[in-house]
């Protein structure tokens, strides 16, 4: 058994252990309803050490992360490995997973995992780093309501590009699907927002750098890659007058008449980041 001292953390063979406070930091809920004790300490620091210790320069291991983009330019920066299948030379992975539940069988590490969606990809990943993650196992109350505690590990971090080198990807960009509709009010609609005639649309197209990507198989739609944006409101007139930034002027609730307000936009090209700054009588 693995001693549990007063020190937050300690160290064992070069790997972080848990003591009682420190994982009690990440299981509060958890620990207002079962009590976290020491062999909730001790399984934790087990599969710590398990984790941390099973890594491979060399090849991923389950439980692994994956920063993997799609050939449509869908960026996931915390991508899961499920299942390493060898003979095959693929690897299943969940885009966007929830905290893996962790198993063990024949002295190997397994992962269930929710979330989705899931994908195929070759084992011949590009090793770019390591990063802590989170895992979750039963308690020492086993399965039941709220009976799981959360601990982190250090696993390797991967690289992999359906299409390596795309000019759009959401990494730097959010992608926004527009659908066009000539006999509505909006001519322009999506997700993000609505626009009611070109004049606006192409107004907006230009405040945030947009770039328009024609669909292959629908002439009623197409997507926008823009700069990746925040909203800033000013507490005061003279903060917003500081901000060193291009004037603007951007529609509230869509009204045409009174809703058009003055704003100042920030770009961040190296990045493509922008940030409106909006003073205090707009808000």
């Amino acid at each position: 058994m693995l001693k549990v001292t007063n020190k937050i953390l300690k160290k064992e063979e070069g790997i972080k252990m848990y003591t009682l406070e420190k994982l009690r930091e990440l299981n509060k809920s958890y620990d207002y309803e079962h009590t976290l004790n020491e062999s909730d300490v001790e399984k934790a620091n087990s599969w710590v050490k398990k984790i941390e210790g099973s890594r491979n320069k060399n090849f991923p291991q389950v439980g692994d992360i994956v920063e993997y983009t799609t050939k449509n330019g869908d960026y996931y920066k915390n991508a899961h490995i499920e299942n390493i299948y060898v003979k095959d030379k693929k690897i299943y992975i969940c885009e966007e997973p929830y905290v893996p539940f962790l198993c063990s069988a024949f002295n190997e590490i397994n992962t269930s995992t929710s979330g989705g969606a899931w994908a195929y990809i070759p084992t011949k990943l590009k090793l770019i780093g390591e990063r802590e993650k989170s895992f979750r196992d039963w308690g020492h109350c086993g399965g039941c309501g709220n009976g799981a505690i959360t601990f982190k590990a250090i696993v390797n971090v991967w690289k992999y590009e359906e299409i390596p080198n795309l000019k759009y990807t959401t990494e730097y960009y959010d992608k926004i699907y527009i659908t066009i509709n000539p006999e509505d009010d909006y001519k322009y609609t999506s997700r993000y927002g609505a626009w009611k005639n070109d004049e606006i649309f192409s107004a907006w197209i230009q405040a945030y750098k947009g770039n328009i990507e024609k669909s292959k198989f629908n002439d009623k739609c197409f997507t926008v890659w823009i700069y990746k944006s925040e909203k800033v409101y000013c507490e005061t007139k003279e903060e917003y007058e500081k901000i060193e930034g291009i004037k603007d002027t951007l529609y509230c609730n869509g009204n045409l008449k009174y809703g058009l307000r003055e704003c100042k936009r920030v770009y961040d090209d190296k990045n493509k980041k922008m940030v409106t700054y909006i003073p205090l009588s707009i808000q």
